[in-house]
């Protein structure tokens, strides 16, 4: 005979192990995939475990997912996106030869012994970059910003089945848990325990 409250105190607990592994195993796939222009919303995943009623909650998440995470992963239609975001983004991006008085423009490379080619300084550097920036903001505002789906490629590379719902927050997925524990002989632990 089973002892009910046995088996589900086993239960609960092979299913918040397998959580746990879930969640570490998709967080760190997601961080590998991320795109990356400051690292910020790579190393910003955390996973988070929790309870609820019927069982385990398992959230993977970034605090900068609402202020641009979800436009990285889902793409944004054309809009015209703030302009300190943006020009933090070119300083780090854009190469030191791009900053440059005689650039060759159709080619993207400096020509240093090229009469006049010369670094831009002070006033002519932030210029520069305030014209880049303003470039890449309007690019944004006629055209949008094309989805990177890295969150996606890291669910799907696991196996695991997903919806996209629309929340407050913007689109998030909800993974089908069940897909995950088909692939991990979840009832041999289970029973195991008994």
């Amino acid at each position: 005979m089973i002892d009910g409250k046995r088996f589900r105190s086993s239960l609960d607990k092979t299913m918040a192990e397998m959580a746990l592994a879930l969640a570490t195993e998709l967080q760190g796939r997601i961080q590998a995939s991320a795109p990356v222009a400051s690292n910020a919303l790579r190393s910003s995943f955390v996973s988070f475990i929790g309870e609820n009623p019927s069982g385990v909650d398992v959230s993977i998440g970034s605090p900068l997912y609402e202020s641009y995470g979800r436009f990285v992963e889902f793409g944004a239609e054309p809009h015209l996106p703030p302009y300190e975001p943006i020009r933090r983004w070119v300083e780090e991006k854009i190469q030191p030869h791009v900053l440059s008085v005689g650039v060759e423009f159709s080619t993207g490379r400096a020509l240093p012994k090229r009469a006049g080619t010369k670094k831009l300084g002070g006033d002519a550097r932030s210029r520069a970059i305030h014209k880049i920036t303003q470039a890449v903001r309007y690019a944004i505002a006629k055209r949008g910003t094309r989805a990177q789906g890295f969150v996606r490629g890291a669910i799907t590379s696991l196996g695991l089945g997903y919806t996209v719902e629309e929340t407050a927050q913007g689109k998030m997925y909800s993974i089908d848990f069940s897909s995950w524990v088909g692939l991990n002989s979840f009832w041999d632990k289970v029973t195991a325990r008994l």
